[in-house]
């Protein structure tokens, strides 16, 4: 199953090891689920996954015209999912059907 095979890092720990690896080419065409893209701490980690060369796919619960998500225009460089994580089906079809191999929960 996909969805056992991908990887779950805290934000925390994400948020630090991005920073300090910002230029590492390992984010280069990693698939990437977000949840929480459109907070301020969100949308920052979008524009740095998008910087080092990653696929986002933003898991958005309400799209909010005042994020910096959408103010910026990053919104259109990722693939935009809409649900909330309590439905295991919206977060199932995020996962697998984006490929996603490594999911950052904010």
């Amino acid at each position: 199953m996909k969805l056992a095979r991908t990887r779950l890092v805290a934000c925390d720990e994400a948020e630090t090891r991005l920073v300090a690896r910002i230029g590492d080419p390992q984010w280069e065409g990693r698939r990437v689920l977000v949840t929480g893209a459109t907070g301020m701490v969100g949308s920052q980690l979008v524009r740095w996954l998008l910087d080092a060369g990653a696929v986002v796919v933003a898991f958005v619960c309400d799209a909010d015209p005042q994020s910096e998500l959408l103010r910026s225009g990053l919104i259109h460089q990722t693939a935009v999912i809409n649900g909330r994580l309590e439905d295991f089906a919206a977060v199932e079809r995020a996962v697998v059907g984006h490929e996603v191999d490594t999911v950052m929960h904010l």
